[in-house]
């Protein structure tokens, strides 16, 4: 799941990269958004998974609110 939230980030840079350019306005707005989104790439990849910005530093995303559903079965 961790790996697999990063490859996601991956993607949402790279569509952000590729369509917003020429959405937003303001190329002051887009180049700091596409900094951010290659910074916390770089710390996720460093880290081995995502990571959000709290403040001035990054911390690890909180995955405990992720819950499996599904039918149960006893073996």
């Amino acid at each position: 799941m961790k790996q697999y939230g990063i490859k996601e980030l991956k993607e949402l840079r790279n569509v952000f990269n590729e369509e917003m350019e020429s959405k937003i306005k303001s190329r002051l707005i887009y180049m700091r958004n596409l900094k951010e989104l290659n910074e916390r790439l770089q710390e996720s990849e460093k880290l081995g998974e995502v990571v959000k910005r709290r403040g001035n530093q990054y911390i690890k995303e909180d995955w405990n609110g992720f819950i499996i559903q599904g039918l149960v079965e006893e073996l």
